[in-house]
């Protein structure tokens, strides 16, 4: 077996330039110089799969298709990279993009239930990131999600994969809870053909994706020495020494640490924001988070327990769901305020928040209008009514 060493910069941009010539002459365009070194850098930060470079040659080959008038520019290859790689790599240049961005909030707040401090500190984050204001060797952005079960940490790792990424698709998962010994490190970083569910397998073949890494408390402590280099430098290496890039993505450390800590505070009568500085503090003496690791983090989120009217619009957000499906049998329901709260006392759980909602709804609600959809009692345009007895 012969391997052979990518080329550096100046004999990637020699090989490029003799490239150049051999598609002018194919595809009947020209190529500016810039366009070369374009290539040449954004293929080197997104482009994974081939070596140098080959997979500049198939930047440059690509960015042919976006010409100006026969001319292959610099924004040529923004163009064919931001379509291949599906990602926007530069500030938002449409209307469309800025208005997305500004109203971040807005779109997040569609699928979830308050949480408002959380929202609006990583949507500023966020487009802190996309309007070039940030350390570009670390991920777009580093959050630690504290507090309890079924508040919605998960929820909103979701929904910033749908807004930021085009889809709730784009996110890596990684349950910590399994990676409780020293020896999990192998399989944390572990090559894709043995493992394709490692967070490097992953991440090497969906570089631009929300990175969430579950109940991170309970990872063995040289699995976090591991993840300190990907929050520091946005790398990491897999077990064949291959650097693997988190630059373009949004990493996310959930966790239920001193989530009884944080109910004492809100029923106290605290905000959020008037004991986050102590909270951390407190988690720091009572050893449960070293402060090196905390601080590697852009921002500490604190996630509080929801109030029974919250719990009422999670109920109304999964019932939204609800109908949007049964819109395909021209069917929808409608459950009675009463109802709303019974369900709410049924799907409340202090230990898991509202995550038992959902089964709670499908038991209750779905069954009953599959039941009758199935039974023929219920005509195309009704809508059931679900009422407390």
């Amino acid at each position: 077996r012969i391997s052979i060493a990518p080329t550096d910069e100046a004999e990637t941009l020699r090989v490029l330039q003799e490239q150049a010539v051999i598609t002018e002459g194919q595809r009947h365009v020209a190529y500016r110089y810039q366009a070369l070194r374009e290539a040449y850098r954004l293929s080197a930060r997104y482009i994974h799969d081939l070596a140098m470079p080959g997979q500049a040659i198939k930047l440059l080959e690509s960015a042919a298709s976006y010409h100006e008038d026969g001319i292959v520019t610099k924004q040529s290859v923004q163009q064919a990279i931001e379509q291949t790689m599906d990602v926007k790599i530069s500030v938002a240049s449409t209307a469309d993009d800025r208005e997305r961005l500004l109203n971040m909030e807005a779109l997040i707040h569609q699928r979830m239930v308050n949480q408002t401090r959380a929202v609006s500190v990583v949507s500023d984050a966020l487009r802190r990131a996309r309007a070039g204001v940030r350390n570009q060797n670390r991920p777009i952005g580093t959050f630690l999600f504290l507090g309890p079960t079924g508040v919605g940490k998960t929820e909103l790792s979701k929904a910033l994969a749908d807004v930021y990424f085009g889809g709730e698709g784009k996110i890596v998962r990684i349950d910590l809870n399994e990676y409780v010994r020293p020896e999990d490190v192998s399989r944390l970083i572990a090559d894709g053909a043995d493992d394709p569910a490692s967070l490097t397998a992953q991440v090497m073949k969906q570089p631009f994706s929300v990175v969430l890494l579950d109940e991170i408390e309970k990872a063995a402590p040289e699995v976090l020495a591991t993840l300190l280099q990907l929050l520091d430098e946005g790398i990491l290496r897999d077990i064949k020494n291959r650097e693997v890039s988190f630059r373009d993505a949004i990493v996310i450390a959930t966790s239920n640490a001193g989530a009884d800590r944080i109910r004492e505070y809100i029923e106290h009568g605290y905000k959020l924001e008037q004991f986050e500085q102590q909270f951390t503090d407190e988690l720091i003496n009572s050893g449960q988070f070293r402060p090196e690791f905390l601080n590697r983090f852009d921002e500490i989120v604190l996630f509080r327990p929801f109030t029974k009217e919250e719990l009422v619009q999670v109920l109304d957000l999964i019932l939204e769901g609800v109908n949007a499906t049964l819109a395909q049998q021209k069917v929808s329901v409608a459950v009675e305020y009463d109802a709303k709260l019974f369900l709410v006392e049924r799907g409340y759980d202090p230990r898991l928040g509202a995550r038992p909602m959902r089964r709670v709804v499908q038991k209750a609600v779905e069954n009953t209008v599959a039941r009758q959809m199935l039974s023929g009692s219920v005509a195309p345009g009704s809508t059931i009514t679900v009422t407390l007895e």
